[in-house]
């Protein structure tokens, strides 16, 4: 080969790899976005990842994590719980395993999210010390291919792709090491499939019965599911319910004979009426504006009851029901009518009820006006100040060990 064909054959390849960068540019930037703001997280603990799981003391002196585990001064979140449950996995399979974890934490309510610590357990290999490696990975790769899912496959807008992937579930998943990533995986390809399809296939019902495992509010979704199939008198479809079904209620049997009692059934809203975390946040019930109540105010002003009139207008006007718009709708409302455990602050209005996003913005993506536009916009700026607000908020801690 002469020189000048070597020279030629080089820039070939460079200016292919230069193309190569460009059409993914937007998939390389979200990457560096997301590694960015864990590394903003973990970076006031030493770059130690085990920080993102927020493990307290009290849990680590019930049930002592390994050395140079970050352990916080403050109470702890979920995250700890997911870790506690993926490192006791081989527990569940013989009797005095199971026995035993009656006696260490978490309780028998977080088990019923049993998909993410599993899925850790399992790419972990079963080793403690991978599992903090696998629980950020998951994460990662998860918002990634939300982001992917959308562009590449959906050919939706980057704006909508970049509101999903950064909405404020996503990023306090990221930041807590929790369920939410995963669970907007999930619900993003099965609400993505429905959307083209209208009925429920076996794949459907196999996605389904993993939000279920990913999380127990979840229920909700397969409510939904089975009405709208009622609806369209898609008789055919409906015993692809079945599945899900069954498996959710075959776990919380499984838990129930471990633990004494079914989770699903434990209400901590006792007494409360609907509406009444709403009601608490504008009337200044927790203790008055404060950083916790603006971030749910936020979520509140900004994105529930906006959501709720054009979701609204969208199906008066249409005069049809749709399932992205009636599942968008659906999903708001019951936002504006949990409980006062979960209104105080963005940590819990702004991850419990996960489907409402991918619902709400895939409807956005379909009218694609400047309401839904403005929605989009919404959603992505209220999940990016999050990240800002918790990467900036710093916990006293030690290490165990």
């Amino acid at each position: 080969m002469s020189g000048y064909s070597r020279v030629q054959e080089s820039r070939t390849c460079h200016c292919d790899m230069r193309n190569t960068v460009f059409k993914w540019r937007f998939e390389i930037g979200i990457m560096l976005v997301l590694i960015g703001l864990t590394l903003l997280n973990v970076k006031p603990y030493g770059w130690n990842i085990t920080a993102l799981f927020h493990m307290d003391s009290y849990v680590a002196s019930l049930d002592p994590p390994p050395e140079n585990f970050v352990v916080l001064s403050v109470p702890g979140f979920d995250g700890e719980q997911y870790y506690q449950i993926a490192k006791h996995i081989p527990l569940l399979s013989t009797q005095e395993g199971r026995k035993t974890l009656r006696s260490l934490p978490p309780g028998v309510y977080a088990y019923q999210r049993i998909l993410l610590p599993l899925t850790a357990f399992i790419l972990s290999a079963g080793q403690e010390r991978g599992l903090p490696y696998a629980f950020l990975g998951i994460n990662l790769i998860s918002l990634m291919l939300i982001f992917v899912l959308m562009r590449r496959l959906w050919n939706v807008p980057t704006l909508y792709a970049l509101a999903l992937a950064l909405c404020p579930a996503a990023i306090l998943g990221l930041h807590f090491n929790i369920t939410e990533p995963l669970t907007l995986l999930l619900l993003t390809l099965f609400i993505g499939r429905f959307r083209n399809k209208e009925t429920l296939d076996f794949t459907g019902s196999l996605l389904l019965t993993l939000i279920l495992l990913s999380r127990e509010v979840n229920v909700l979704l397969l409510g939904f599911v089975t009405v709208y199939l009622f609806w369209r008198r898609n008789w055919k479809a409906l015993p692809h319910l079945i599945l899900p079904a069954v498996i959710f209620c075959l776990w919380q049997l499984v838990l129930a004979s471990i633990f004494g009692s079914a989770p699903f059934f434990m209400n901590t809203s006792t007494g409360q009426w609907p509406g009444n975390g709403v009601w608490t946040l504008v009337t200044g019930g927790y203790g008055g504006i404060t950083r916790y109540s603006l971030s749910a105010l936020s979520i509140l002003f900004l994105l529930i009851l906006p959501g709720i009139v054009w979701t609204t207008g969208t199906l008066q006007r249409e005069r049809k029901i749709r399932f992205l718009s009636a599942g968008a709708l659906c999903f708001l409302i019951v936002m504006l009518l949990l409980p006062r455990e979960v209104f105080g602050s963005v940590t819990g209005v702004g991850r419990v009820v996960t489907p409402v996003y991918p619902f709400l913005l895939m409807e956005a993506m379909e009218k694609r006006s400047p309401a839904a536009r403005g929605i989009a916009s919404v959603i992505l700026v209220l999940g990016l100040i999050t990240a800002i607000g918790f990467a900036l908020t710093i916990h006293p801690y030690t290490l165990a060990g």
